[in-house]
């Protein structure tokens, strides 16, 4: 009984395993790509460097990797890949 009060009143937390990415992109595509690191659930800015060549790095679920890799697929100023793994939060 006391093991049931426990768990009923233990806060849930979900984590997502994640992939850390880097997209890399002219500084013209600032916007472009930051709306689009929005729009991806669950996806944390881990690091981002501006310059004229930008480099944003972003831990983004594993289930939802492939919609990122393909977001830029309409441009070859943008490119994306799979930098590490991680264990997100």
């Amino acid at each position: 009984m006391a093991a049931r009060s426990a768990l009923d009143s233990a806060p849930v937390q979900t984590r997502y395993h994640c992939l850390q990415m880097r997209i890399e992109f002219d500084y013209d595509a600032t916007g472009a790509v930051m709306q689009t690191v929005e729009k991806i659930r669950h996806a944390r800015l881990v690091d981002q460097r501006f310059a004229d060549r930008c480099q944003v790095d972003v831990a983004v679920p594993r289930s939802l990797t492939h919609a990122l890799l393909t977001a830029f697929d309409y441009t070859q100023s943008v490119s994306v890949h799979i930098i590490e793994v991680s264990n997100g939060e």
